[in-house]
């Protein structure tokens, strides 16, 4: 045993021949032997072949816990997994994907690799939470999809730097039971957020450290009551808001209107008191917290189906 954890962690780590294929893993016991390999040469993906035995599925990421690096993708799909703890100690991956688990329930505090790509969260069922990345420097793009049983994601980037290409995506989809929607980061906010068809959302906040947005756009989030934040904000080039038939108070934007600061204002579809500039700028903001709700100005905003 002792000799073939040696020789595969020789593989793993020297990453030439070895690199050039995918290394799949279905059983714990194999995922086991990586806890002594401090680099994996190209992509790992975790999963479960048909008919497999439950008592052989993967249950636990923290022989993980001893790899630094993972020079490729690390896959995580349709595993046995309820938790994503073991993550914590790898510095870099090129993507992350977290697929079909249906027994993961928890991504609460979750620490992930302080240098990734792309994170894509997709038809995890049960998974209630997803919070934490606050280790996380560099990254580009982030889609939570279709997790049906999601209500809560609270996300802090409080370390993250621009990427080379300067892009910084999130994508919000079809999360049926999600409510609450928090992203929070202090240094460099993300400048396309896409937040559509999650039928129960009711809260959308967007704390950002930066003063420029590229792309805003919520719609189609039934349940939508209110949107907060933006408080550093100086200008959007492109928002849309639209189909949120309980959005009665848009406070967000009602400085920037008062100052005259968007160029190109539509709304449509949404409650009474947020389909139009003059509702926007009677509707009474008093009790709205202005720490988190003042917007400064936008280049151009367009809210519509």
């Amino acid at each position: 045993m002792k000799k073939l954890i040696f020789i595969l962690g020789i593989l793993l780590y020297a990453g030439s021949a070895f690199s050039q294929f995918d290394l799949v893993i279905t059983k714990q016991n194999t995922l086991n032997t990586l806890q002594f390999v401090p680099r994996i040469g190209k992509n790992l993906i975790l999963t479960t072949t048909p008919g497999q035995d439950s008592s052989t599925m993967i249950t636990d990421l923290s022989p993980l816990l001893g790899v630094d690096s993972i020079l490729g993708n690390l896959e995580i799909r349709n595993t046995a997994l309820t938790t994503l703890a073991g993550l914590e100690h790898i510095e870099m991956i090129v993507d992350l994907s977290i697929s079909d688990n249906l027994l993961l329930k928890d991504a609460s505090n979750l620490k992930i690799p302080q240098s990734i790509k792309n994170i894509y969260i997709y038809d995890n069922p049960k998974l209630e939470v997803i919070s934490g990345f606050t280790n996380v420097k560099l990254f580009e793009n982030m889609e939570v999809v279709g997790n049906n049983g999601l209500k809560t994601i609270d996300l802090s980037f409080d370390n993250r730097y621009a990427s080379d290409s300067g892009e910084f995506r999130m994508q919000f989809f079809g999360n049926d039971s999600l409510e609450n929607l928090t992203i929070r980061d202090s240094s460099l906010a993300c400048n396309m957020i896409i937040i559509d068809s999650n039928r129960a959302l009711d809260h959308i906040h967007v704390s950002t450290g930066r003063d420029s947005i590229l792309q805003f756009v919520a719609r189609g989030n039934s349940s939508l009551t209110k949107i907060t934040g933006f408080q550093d904000i100086k200008w959007i080039a492109v928002a849309f808001i639209y189909d949120s038939p309980l959005l009665r108070k848009l406070c967000v934007i009602q400085q920037a209107l008062n100052n005259q600061g968007i160029l190109n204002l539509k709304l449509r579809n949404n409650g009474s008191g947020a389909n139009t500039e003059a509702e926007v700028l009677n509707t009474d903001c008093s009790d709205i917290n202005t720490g988190i709700g003042e917007v400064n100005g936008f280049e151009a905003l367009a809210l519509y189906p």
